[in-house]
């Protein structure tokens, strides 16, 4: 049950990549990674007492896949493994996340389609651990055109407009937002933008009975900055927000701001703050389609009309043979008109990668969440440890072996638990997703 510090891990190096990347021309990418094994857990149910271990069975899937230029654009990254226990009364499981986005220029310059998809999991009970039998599925799609009009030689328009919707497998969290935004600015170079805009999103519930599906309007008021240098990249909208619904509003500050910076040529930062009553719609944070921002897993909480604030910051050190990412992640969100529930997330990782000759390489990593839940009296603390070794066997084929120890500690003693586990697994193919700036 390594799954969730090895994703947090890896979730973390993909937010850097991204965030240093630049608008550099690169070719396009597509790297895959398939993998088969087994693993073992001495606490697959993640329980304080009547622990059962388990051997299962494993598949796995990588993807790294971009298109950063040309008419058709697109990026997509996933790490999905698929696990059967053998153990009696522990259902088959997919963890992981898949994101994908593409956007096709029918007028260049002019008019442009996007669409945009997600998969991941969350709690279905949060007073419990992320178990098996306890992760709901969570999709998200989204699609819509822009229109972009250019007014003498620096006044740029963009109107857009989207339809998304997010389903979830166990609750009644499904939800569906149609909206658009309209942005006048003035572009002094290719790379810098200076706007004003405006945004209307309505959301609306299926209707399955969940507590915090209450239907809103959200309205957005912003000025937009985005610019560009050689090893710097800026990107913020700072105004003002209110969401109207069921006879009550919430307004307040608006804040989507992203900064990294080339320090060296071998280290690499970015520091990002978000504060928005957010939707389900991709075009409402800054953070590229593809990247897990917050390595934890959301909650009932997040698909209800709330505030939410969000910083985190990182480091990137990378030399030839070796790369170490550090990051820290603050999430605060609470609920809003009428709904009640709040909480707070903190969570510290690491992890250091190293080439140990041409044909081996080592990993440790290492993750800590504090979490709270007031409305549902939970405190909980997770430390989790590990290490992974991988061996070239020729070509594409290697052998993958990996260790790692969790424990959790809770204000609720039965969600307190321990758990120790291993695998080994022989992989097919290589994902090199970009590390540092180019």
């Amino acid at each position: 049950m390594a799954r969730s510090g090895r994703r947090g891990a890896y979730g973390c190096a993909g937010l850097l990549a991204a965030c240093v990347a630049t608008a550099t021309a690169e070719p396009a990418v597509f790297d895959y990674a398939v993998s088969a094994g087994a693993d073992y857990s001495d606490n697959v149910g993640l329980t304080a007492a009547n622990q059962k271990s388990s051997v299962s069975a494993v598949a796995g899937l990588d993807l790294y896949a971009k298109r950063p230029t040309g008419r058709f654009q697109y990026l997509a990254s996933g790490d999905l493994s698929y696990y059967h226990y053998f153990a009696g009364g522990f259902p088959s499981q997919l963890y992981g996340q898949l994101n994908a986005s593409t956007t096709y220029d029918i007028i260049p310059g002019a008019f442009q389609w996007m669409a945009a998809g997600s998969y991941g999991q969350a709690r279905q009970d949060l007073l419990q651990p992320a178990a098996p039998g306890n992760l709901q599925n969570i999709i998200n799609l989204s699609t819509g055109p822009t229109l972009t009009a250019h007014i003498g030689q620096a006044l740029e328009a963009t109107l857009n407009a989207q339809v998304s919707t997010q389903r979830y497998s166990k609750l009644g969290n499904d939800n569906t937002t149609v909206g658009g935004q309209f942005v006048l600015g003035h572009r002094s170079s290719a790379t810098t933008l200076l706007a004003i805009g405006e945004s209307y999103d309505n959301v609306t519930y299926s209707g399955r009975g969940s507590i915090g599906a209450v239907a809103y309007k959200r309205n957005e008021t912003f000025l937009r900055y985005n610019t560009q240098f050689l090893r710097t990249l800026i990107s913020a909208d700072v105004g003002y927000a209110k969401i109207t619904g069921a006879n009550r509003d919430s307004k307040g500050p608006l804040a989507r701001v992203r900064a990294s910076r080339r320090l060296t040529p071998f280290l690499s930062a970015f520091v990002d703050y978000h504060q928005e009553y957010p939707t389900s719609q991709a075009y409402t944070t800054a953070i590229p389609v593809g990247v897990n921002l917050n390595p934890i897993d959301a909650s009932a909480l997040t698909s209800a009309p709330r505030l939410s604030k969000n910083a985190s910051a990182g480091l990137l050190f990378a030399w030839p043979r070796t790369s170490i990412d550090l990051t820290f992640n603050h999430l605060n969100e609470a609920a809003a008109l009428g709904v009640q529930g709040q909480r707070a997330v903190d969570v510290i990782s690491g992890r250091v990668t190293r080439a140990l000759s041409p044909r081996s390489s080592a990993g440790l990593y290492a993750s800590y969440t504090s979490e709270d839940v007031p409305f549902l009296a939970l405190k909980d603390h997770e430390q989790s440890v590990g290490a992974e070794l991988s061996f070239s066997l020729g070509g594409s084929l290697s052998l993958d072996i990996k260790a790692g120890h969790r424990n959790r500690s809770s204000s609720i003693t039965f969600n307190s638990y321990s758990e120790l586990d291993g695998g080994i697994a022989l992989r097919y193919g290589r994902v090199r997703q970009p590390l540092t700036l180019q």
